[in-house]
């Protein structure tokens, strides 16, 4: 009799565990449980097809400069004697503007005009100071005129200028520091330097801007290869800028795709 109560007991046993685990089974399958199982077994054909047909795009980046050795141009003596600057106003001077005299031995003042549009690079001389005809009075930045190719000039290391082939194209971002305006661009490589350049040419190429030819240095491993490029298409308009030597701009290239799986396990 024992023994019949035991076993009536466990089937008991048994058959509340049955009916527990058809109520969980109900449960998961309610309607919101199939969509979730929906929505993740779509994401999983979703990301399958992505990985058999997508594909990664490589880019590789640069910090390039508006080509200071094209767009600069030194202001000289027109005449030998005192000279003293007078008409420098914020940096800047404009084509035919008067900004200062020479008095020379004789007597006779003779004015200082500026051939060309730029911002002040450096003064290269001393208020009434005694100058020699041709002598170097200011160093100037000049504005590049956006209806001519801009040259545009960076350094790169010899295993990254393989990714900027001559006639590729890169796209161009700059941002002018004085009006706040963004330009979006493309540039074509024109050149490229078969031998190292010196730290004495990256500094001329980006108007001595030492923390540019210190990242140069650093991302080239002490080894920069000068990459030459022009802007044929420089943006005009309201929301534009001139460009000028020494304007710092970002250079980005896609060179290259990947296959999503490649790139999982490490492939190129």
């Amino acid at each position: 009799m024992t023994e019949t109560k035991t076993h009536d007991a466990v089937s008991s046993t048994r058959q509340q565990k049955q009916k527990n685990d058809l109520e969980n089974i109900l449960e998961t399958t309610k309607p919101r449980g199939w969509w979730a199982l929906g929505f993740i077994s779509l994401s999983i054909v979703i990301v399958g097809i992505w990985a058999i047909l997508a594909s990664i795009p490589q880019t590789t980046a640069a910090t390039g400069v508006v080509n200071s050795l094209v767009y600069t141009s030194d202001l000289t003596a027109p005449a030998t004697g005192n000279v003293v600057l007078t008409g420098i106003t914020g940096g800047s001077i404009s084509a035919g503007a008067t900004i200062g005299t020479i008095t020379t031995d004789t007597g006779t003042t003779v004015p200082v005009v500026a051939k060309r549009t730029g911002e002040i690079v450096s003064v290269e001389i001393n208020q009434n100071s005694y100058v020699e005809l041709g002598d170097t009075l200011l160093r100037v930045s000049l504005v590049a005129d956006p209806s001519s190719p801009i040259k545009v000039i960076t350094f790169l290391g010899q295993s990254t200028i393989q990714r900027y082939p001559l006639g590729a194209s890169v796209d161009v971002s700059v941002t002018d520091a004085v009006s706040g305006h963004s330009v979006y661009t493309t540039a074509k490589v024109v050149d490229e330097g078969s031998t190292p350049s010196s730290e004495d040419t990256l500094n001329s190429t980006n108007g001595n801007l030492n923390v540019l030819t210190n990242e140069w240095l650093s991302e080239s491993s002490g080894s920069p290869f000068a990459v030459l490029l022009e802007i044929d298409n420089w943006p005009t308009g309201d929301s534009s800028f001139s460009p000028y030597g020494g304007l710092v701009v970002d250079l980005s290239r896609t060179y290259d795709t990947v296959h999503p799986i490649s790139w999982l396990f490490g492939g190129r």
